[in-house]
């Protein structure tokens, strides 16, 4: 490592190659900076003879995520397994040390995620055994992203991930509880292991209240479908508020774009979107702040008003009026096209958003356009005012 500081500093080629050593202890430090220079194609797929992993698969089982991402743009082969018999790839090993930012990530890349390892378990499988929250988030991961994957796929001496959960040393009542309410069958499972997965599951009731929320609100956060699941069907409170930001379930769901999770918990949770945030900010105005036009749709399926007027006089439409992006252009779309809000609705000032955008920094043409596209009253404005809006011609738009 030293010879590679000297030779940097030094500017030299001469002993800019470094050695194997010197590669994989750059991965386990997690230098991902220092790495990237040295990785060619001739060295990204190199393994350690003493480990048998080769360079990703070592930085898979220490959760370095960056050193990850920066191999991953070098091509390094997410399928290149250890040079042991086990013969693991590298979503094997993040699965069975509960790396769940890792398993993401390969999925993401598409990589095969159900497929048997030498000795017949899944990376479903290797998660399922783990006794921390990483290996629960794994398991919700591979369940929820990964194609094909069944609850109930079984290892080669027919094992499934729930005879792991509960056969483990460390009991993970998280885990059994994430299986069970997955669908996985009990049907081959001993007295003795359907009395754990009882005691289990009547553990994660005798979970504090406060507990249970906070849960909820992690769950939320990191857009965990079967996390939220799993915390409410346990009872957490699907209107509790953070207590830093005041956001419900429903308000942090629909901050971050998440319709499908949005859709859950007003449909079967019976969330109350009329729930505001510490300042009063109901769901539909956050979905017109950040342009969540997928929201809005859903939102407007389960009844909720797009003309809820805020303390401030402002509605969700002038929320929207404020942004410069097309997925604002795209919200104001759908609340106007599917939920007949008015295109010139006037806020407590008596400005329409058209009358808005004239108040706001950067490019506001593309959600101009669409206002007037949509019938957006121009009359109101100047000539001069709808050019600085860049406001097409009619026989344009």
């Amino acid at each position: 490592m030293l010879r590679l500081l000297v030779c940097a500093l030094a500017g030299s080629l001469v002993c800019a190659v470094p050695t194997l050593e010197e590669l994989f202890a750059l991965v386990e430090q997690n230098d991902a900076e220092a790495l990237k220079p040295h990785l060619a194609p001739d060295n990204v797929n190199l393994i350690n003879p003493q480990t048998h992993m080769s360079l990703l698969m070592t930085a898979a089982t220490l959760n370095h995520i960056e050193t990850i991402k920066a191999l991953l743009l070098k091509n390094a082969d997410p399928l290149l397994p250890t040079s042991d018999a086990h013969r693991l790839r590298p979503i094997d090993g993040a699965a069975f040390k509960g790396h769940a930012e890792v398993v993401r990530i390969l999925i993401a890349l598409e990589v095969p995620c159900n497929v048997p390892g030498a000795d017949g378990l899944r990376p479903l499988h290797r998660a399922a055994w783990g006794p921390t929250p990483g290996h629960t988030q794994t398991v919700e991961h591979l369940l929820s992203k990964c194609p094909g994957v069944k609850v109930d796929v079984e290892t080669g001496s027919g094992a499934t991930a729930l005879h792991f959960a509960v056969r483990t040393k460390e009991t993970n009542p998280s885990m059994i509880t994430l299986l069970v309410n997955a669908g996985a069958s009990t049907a081959k499972l001993s007295a003795a292991e359907l009395d754990r997965i009882k005691l289990a599951m009547e553990s994660r009731k005798a979970v504090s209240k406060d507990v249970l929320n906070a849960m909820l609100l992690k769950a939320v956060s990191t857009d965990s479908f079967m996390g939220v699941t799993d915390a409410l069907s346990s009872g957490a409170d699907v209107n509790h508020k953070d207590p830093a930001t005041g956001q419900t379930a429903l308000m942090t769901a629909t901050l971050r774009g998440n319709a499908r999770l949005v859709d859950e918990l007003l449909a079967k949770w019976n969330a109350d979107p009329s729930v505001g945030e510490q300042k009063g900010y109901t769901p539909m105005h956050g979905a017109g702040f950040q342009g969540r036009a997928e929201v809005a749709r859903v939102l407007i399926k389960h009844g909720v008003p797009v003309s809820d007027k805020h303390e401030d006089g402002f509605f969700p439409i002038h929320r929207a009026a404020w942004g410069t992006e097309q997925r604002h252009a795209d919200f104001i779309r759908v609340v106007v096209s599917e939920g007949k809000e008015d295109v010139d609705k006037l806020n407590g000032k008596g400005q329409t958003p058209l009358q808005m955008l004239l108040l706001g920094e950067g490019d506001k043409s593309v959600v101009a356009n669409t206002l007037v596209e949509l019938g957006a009253n121009t009359k109101k404005l100047t000539a001069k005012q709808l050019a600085k809006l860049g406001v097409r011609a009619k026989s344009e738009l």
